[in-house]
């Protein structure tokens, strides 16, 4: 018959299942342990790499290297002019030489004129004295000038490669550069070999987390993209301090991964400078639920718990 009024319905059999069911669900998204692992966009690298910068202003002159091509130590890269230094160093090859003939010329006249007074002859001494002075310190500043000038060859700090691509495009056309910047970047892939991770920002703190309470250094699973069936391990070696923004990734913490170098040769005989992969860096163990809704977690946290407390 019809229900009286005020009684209260109840679900039956069917809404107690549904509900022990939810229950279960929930008791097993947060009592569940399963691995945290945090991935990453990842590129292969030579640890070798050193950056070529600028040591004085000027102009790029010459490009005399391209991408991938491989340079030796104090191989010439890049060719630089500077109209300043230039000049500098005409301004003070004239005053060197101007003090150089006032040099001779006292020095004859007083070594030959037998009528001058002690007086005339003392300030002449006088005068000889301060020009070598003069001609010593002019010397010094030609000297550290023509080391300047001898930086506007800019040459490869190591053997390698070059790394950074479309260099003709980049630094041609007489591009003015300054003093401190970065130009090319020169690495070794003869050597050992890492992978950089791009650990966006808002995973730094998990990374730093486990790597806090962790006993050795935090295991990495990757597979580079040309082989992705092989999987490798690795160890976080080192990270960065601070994050920056790369690009479409926006901003990510730089992550090294050291690895085993045979088992690399074993997947890819010749591997290739930037190849991309994608890392996972084990963060330990966490609730299983945490494990698949972290990013959403952590947005709830940070966007509306925050807000309201």
């Amino acid at each position: 018959g019809a229900t009286p009024y005020g009684a209260i319905p109840t679900l039956g059999r069917g809404g107690s299942d549904y509900s022990a069911a939810i229950i279960g669900a929930l008791a097993f998204l947060c009592l569940y342990q399963a691995d945290f692992k945090l991935e990453g966009e990842a590129k292969l690298r030579p640890k070798t790499r050193q950056n070529v910068y600028a040591q004085v202003d000027g102009l790029i002159t010459q490009v005399k290297v391209t991408h991938n091509q491989e340079v030796k130590k104090n191989e010439v890269l890049l060719v630089q002019e500077s109209p300043d230094l230039d000049k500098e160093i005409e301004s003070v090859n004239g005053q060197l030489k101007k003090d150089a003939a006032t040099l001779d010329s006292t020095q004859r006249e007083l070594d030959r004129n037998e009528e001058l007074t002690e007086a005339d002859k003392a300030k002449k001494e006088s005068e000889v004295g301060q020009l070598k002075e003069s001609i010593k310190s002019f010397k010094k500043q030609l000297d550290s000038l023509n080391i300047k000038k001898d930086m506007l060859q800019i040459r490869s700090p190591i053997d390698g490669r070059v790394v950074t691509s479309n260099v003709e495009e980049r630094l041609g056309s007489s591009r003015p550069v300054n003093r401190g910047e970065n130009l090319l970047e020169i690495a070794d892939p003869t050597k050992e070999w890492e992978l950089e991770v791009l650990m966006p920002e808002k995973r730094m703190g998990h990374v730093a987390e486990a790597h806090k309470g962790a006993s050795s250094k935090l295991p990495v699973t990757f597979f580079l993209a040309t082989n992705p069936a092989e999987q490798l391990q690795g160890a976080v070696d080192v990270e960065e301090l601070s994050a920056e923004v790369r690009g479409d990734s926006g901003n990510t913490v730089l992550v090294h991964v050291s690895f085993d170098q045979d088992k690399l040769r074993k997947v890819i005989a010749e591997p290739k400078i930037g190849a991309s992969a994608t890392a996972k860096i084990h963060c330990g163990k966490r609730a299983i639920g945490y494990v698949w809704f972290h990013d959403l977690v952590d947005f709830v946290r940070a966007k509306i718990l925050f807000r309201i407390f």
